[in-house]
């Protein structure tokens, strides 16, 4: 009735929102839903589909860092965490603890590097010291990469 045709919610509020609608497909929308902000699972991916939108994406980034990767939520029927490919302006590794590139599909830390990337946090030499080396940021992000290049997400 709106004519809404784009949502960008967390699956907490998206939850919230499938909670308050009555189990009818009434209030679908004729458009996409991106979640992002946290982990979607499969389950909450096939109630969207089914009583709110045409099409779910799961969406990874951060503020420091912007958008990293944008994939359809079919994706996480190759494992639960996944959230695809990095965009072709973002390098996305999984390093161990001494930074050492890890091999596809083990776990490892999620580093990050591109060109907007703020490199400091403001007045916070400690945080920056955890979060940001040699021009990477780190999430605080565990997961593995596949030889393809799509990122699982093990640990937030």
């Amino acid at each position: 009735q709106a004519g809404v045709n784009l949502v960008i919610a967390s699956p907490a509020v998206l939850s919230a929102v499938l909670r308050s609608q009555p189990d009818d497909t009434a209030h679908r929308i004729e458009g996409s839903v991106i979640v992002a902000g946290g982990p979607l699972s499969a389950k909450l991916r096939d109630l969207l589909l089914l009583r709110l939108c045409r099409d779910v994406f799961v969406a990874y980034g951060s503020s420091e860092a912007g958008g990293v990767t944008l994939a359809k939520a079919e994706i996480l029927d190759e494992g639960a965490g996944s959230v695809g490919a990095a965009f072709p302006d973002v390098e996305l590794q999984v390093v161990d603890d001494d930074g050492h590139l890890l091999p596809p599909g083990e776990i490892g830390r999620v580093r990050i590097r591109t060109d907007s990337c703020v490199r400091s946090y403001i007045h916070d030499p400690v945080a920056t010291a955890r979060h940001f080396s040699d021009g990477w940021f780190y999430p605080g992000d565990t997961g593995r990469l596949s030889a393809g290049g799509a990122l699982t997400l093990a640990r937030r």
